[in-house]
């Protein structure tokens, strides 16, 4: 499964987690080809994930 590393915490940043906790991992988010979050989950879940990453791909 191809993964992208915010090395400068830009993108994490954006997302102004101010809820009191540490970092909101594991955090898996799928972006169709339209820009659009398809999919995100704070739990782990291969399959579904898997299945979220499928659909945004097969969608036009």
């Amino acid at each position: 499964m191809p993964a992208l590393l915010d090395t400068s915490e830009s993108v994490y940043g954006s997302y102004n987690w101010n809820d009191g906790a540490y970092a909101p991992f594991p955090l898996q988010v799928v972006v169709n080809k339209n820009g659009i979050i398809t999919y995100i989950s704070r739990q782990y879940n291969a399959d579904a994930a898997r299945a979220a990453i499928q659909q945004a791909l097969d969608t036009e």
